[in-house]
């Protein structure tokens, strides 16, 4: 065997107990990370109040809403706006009580409305 054969025989098996290394430990932390909650154990979205009052219930503002896949700031919040708010105004300070932004939103993030 030549030494050129030998050191690339070295460099071959140094990257595959590297590639080894890396995969493990991706692994590893993969399975750290935490999981979601069950459901029962997360909070529920609470009902709008147009859906409040269209199930005959007197309607009562949420003190939070949870996000859910697919929803943006302003379709989850802006209906739940005070009447004598702007509604972009009130997704704003919403976002800004939460120290959220609304591109980084995720299901199950819990939204507090400050009321």
């Amino acid at each position: 065997m030549t030494q050129h054969t030998a050191v690339r025989r070295v460099r071959t098996v140094a990257a595959i107990v590297l590639v080894v290394a890396i995969v493990g430990l991706g692994a590893l932390w993969a399975t750290s990370l935490p999981t979601a909650a069950p459901a029962a154990a997360t909070p529920s979205a609470p009902q709008t109040a147009a859906a409040q009052a269209a199930d005959g219930e007197d309607a009562v503002a949420p003190d939070y809403v949870v996000v859910s896949e697919g929803d943006t700031a302003i379709e989850l919040l802006a209906p739940l706006a005070p009447a004598d708010e702007h509604p972009r105004r009130f997704v704003a300070d919403v976002l800004e009580a939460n120290d959220a932004e609304a591109r980084s939103l995720r299901p199950g993030d819990v939204l507090v409305l400050d009321r």
